[in-house]
């Protein structure tokens, strides 16, 4: 049988979670409010009818369509694209918010939703999709100038790799900006997966279109106002309670980090297992810098004194030259500026890789000079690809 501190320690454990709760159902809507263009003065709470686009109506336009579905799957794309697309009629205007059940979407995969709109000569509208980890996902449409007037036609465009996965469409509507739907926007945002942006590594900011609306700010504001909401209300307070009011919102937190790098660890497996060194560069986004690499190697054995030189239109490091480097080691690399080396920085036998386009630098093939505005470089082109040249002081 429990004791009375231990009933007492319950009850205070609950109370806090009802704050906490209270307080995340009260601030979510104001701060959503802060970027979305969702008419907030006419927000209801009532569930009107969506507008429904048959799954059953679906076509695939483009890619191969899975024999048994109606239309609405997906089990090849066509050079790396596929298009499932269904006749529509409602007023855009109504119903900002859409929601979508998609299965088969992964990290190899980018899919947007599309759609015509009545009079617009038949143009292909398109706003990135990125699915939710756990249910249906809510996009908020009401800040994209496209979705508004007669919606005829409306659908999925998907391009990548599915790695023999079926994708398919379980579910699509549009709905009425409720604040039930607010609340499921905001959910979606923060549980969907986005793949590596080079900059987003240990940050969860990047998850949303507004920094304002990120989990991390979301829960600090959370933890803060009912904080606040506990001291202000007419009741006798313990030190448990304001520990709970941090415990709360930290673990909700923590939950969002432990679904996304759940996801990510899944993704990597299913991406990556099982295969060769080689075979996972050949899997990666940036795939056709390490192929550039080898053809590179493979046409030039260079040696122990052999020098290169990387010229980018960038003036300070990028990802692209970077990566390259690092593919190309060890080679003996010079990879910073925009310029062609000139003078006692180059010498003959040395190798200058011009990689991407760059309008200041011009080669003339019948007397075999390299040049970029005051600089010259006698040279000849060892290789040439749509990725970057390469030439050869003589």
């Amino acid at each position: 049988m429990l004791k009375p501190h231990w009933l007492s320690s319950i009850a205070g454990v609950l109370f806090a979670a009802v704050i906490s709760f209270l307080t995340s159902l009260l601030l979510i809507p104001h701060l959503y409010k802060l970027h979305s263009n969702i008419d907030f003065t006419n927000l209801s709470t009532s569930t009107n009818n969506p507008a429904n686009i048959f799954v059953d109506r679906f076509r695939v336009v483009i890619g191969k369509p899975t024999p048994t579905a109606k239309g609405n799957s997906l089990d090849k794309l066509d050079d790396g694209r596929g298009l499932i697309i269904s006749y529509s009629n409602f007023n855009a205007d109504n119903y900002p918010v859409v929601a979508l059940n998609i299965h088969g979407a992964h990290s190899g995969v980018t899919t947007y939703l599309v759609w015509k709109l009545r009079g617009g000569n038949q143009k292909l509208n398109y706003t990135k999709i990125n699915p939710s980890l756990i249910g249906t996902t809510y996009v908020d449409l009401s800040d994209n100038q496209e979705w508004n007037g007669i919606i005829t036609e409306v659908g999925l465009d998907v391009y990548g790799d599915l790695r023999d996965q079926t994708l398919s469409i379980k579910d699509i509507r549009a709905e009425a900006p409720t604040t039930l739907n607010v609340l499921r926007v905001l959910r979606s945002e923060w549980l969907s997966f986005k793949p590596w942006n080079h900059s987003s590594i240990n940050s969860l900011k990047w998850l949303t279109k507004s920094q304002l609306n990120s989990p991390t700010v979301f829960t600090a504001l959370w933890a803060l106002t009912a904080f606040v909401y506990l001291l202000i209300l007419p009741i006798r307070v313990v030190p448990t309670h304001y520990i709970f009011l941090l415990i709360i919102p930290w673990a909700a937190l923590d939950l969002v980090w432990q679904l996304q790098l759940t996801y990510q660890a899944r993704q990597t497996y299913s991406q990556y297992s099982g295969l060769s060194y080689k075979e996972k560069r050949y899997s990666e986004s940036d795939s056709a810098l390490y192929k550039y690499s080898e053809r590179i190697k493979n046409k030039i054995s260079f040696q122990k004194e052999d020098r290169l030189f990387i010229v980018h239109n960038s003036k300070g490091h990028n990802y692209q030259r970077l990566k390259l480097q690092y593919y190309l080691l060890p080679t003996n690399i010079f990879n910073l500026g925009n310029q062609i080396p000139v003078g006692r920085h180059a010498k003959i036998g040395d190798y200058i890789l011009v990689l991407g386009e760059h309008s200041s630098i011009e080669y003339s093939k019948s007397n075999k000079f390299l040049k970029q505005e005051n600089r010259e470089l006698k040279a000849t082109i060892v290789d040439s690809d749509e990725l970057g040249t390469l030439y050869r002081i003589h």
